[in-house]
């Protein structure tokens, strides 16, 4: 009995430590956004270097690093954490997307090592064959929703429904086999075709309170091994919460006021918690948000 409650323990403070070490490498991350708005490079560039030795999603944040060397003109710094963004997920359109390093790309040659880089990625996936059926999917998905205005509403619903129905069986099936798809099992670009499709599913209107019983405990459980996008399930969470409820868990969710262009985020279930919600699942506090959103006035009462 002894034996089997200081195994417990010892599992239990093993999770603590290493949720412990997740949150500070978000954090790490956090300031080093704050720190590149200022334009201190070389504190944001030692952030992220802790950052990267900590998390184990390194794909962004070695794509950051590669931004912030391109700007101090350390180019073969710049290189190696391009090749580390590749082989960790990163491809040609999310580079593209980043205006510096397509700058940086567009005059050098970089092709082989991006092919290279790719393959070496692919490689790494557990689950190849599930990440390339999330993938089609998703098509299946965008396809039927861009049928929106094209055709009669109650038609293009039907037919959305249809395909959020097929989508849902394969994702049971999917799920089935391999768990919930985090990062190790497919991808970086797998785990945002799984979000995008849960997200669909979940706000359907049909079945959903039942897909997300189903799907949000095991997507938390993979955030908090760092192997599922933090934001992905907080956004998930707050859009079914607020649908339902018009409360909110984590402050993910926000309104565009068209009379003076803020975004507002909406009401927090017990806003006087959400930090340490945030805090949970790797977040950092509502307050780093102020910035750029109206926060609830509740939240600066407590």
């Amino acid at each position: 009995m002894k034996y089997i409650l200081c195994l417990v323990l010892s599992v239990l403070m093993f999770n603590c430590t290493y949720g412990q070490s997740f949150y500070r490498g978000y954090k790490l991350t956090y300031s080093a956004d704050n720190l590149i708005k200022k334009g201190e490079l070389q504190q944001a560039k030692d952030s992220l270097k802790l950052a990267l030795g900590i998390l184990n999603e390194k794909a962004y944040t070695s794509k950051d690093l590669a931004r912030i060397h391109i700007q101090l003109k350390d180019f073969g710094m710049a290189e190696n954490y391009l090749e580390q963004a590749i082989s960790a997920g990163i491809d040609s359109d999310q580079l593209a997307a980043d205006t510096i390093i397509k700058a940086y790309l567009a005059s050098h040659q970089f092709q082989a090592k991006y092919v290279k880089n790719r393959r070496i990625y692919n490689a790494r996936l557990l689950f190849p064959d599930e990440r390339l059926e999330l993938a089609q999917m998703v098509e299946r998905d965008q396809v039927a929703r861009d049928l929106v205005g094209a055709i009669s509403r109650p038609r293009v619903d039907s037919i959305i429904n249809r395909v959020d129905s097929v989508n849902a069986a394969e994702l049971k099936v999917i799920i089935s086999r391999i768990g919930l798809p985090g990062y190790k099992e497919v991808g970086i670009d797998g785990v945002a075709n799984f979000f995008l499709l849960v997200l669909h599913l979940t706000i359907n209107g049909v079945d959903d309170d039942h897909e997300m019983a189903l799907l949000g405990p095991l997507m938390k459980a993979q955030v908090l091994k760092d192997n599922f996008s933090s934001i992905y399930y907080a956004l998930l969470i707050d859009k079914y919460q607020f649908a339902k409820t018009k409360l909110q868990t984590y402050g993910t969710y926000w309104e565009f006021t068209p009379t003076n262009g803020k975004r507002v985020i909406t009401p927090i279930y017990k806003i006087s918690e959400v930090d340490s919600r945030r805090r949970e699942i790797y977040l950092p506090p509502l307050k780093a948000l102020e910035a750029g959103f109206v926060l609830p006035l509740e939240y600066f009462k407590q």
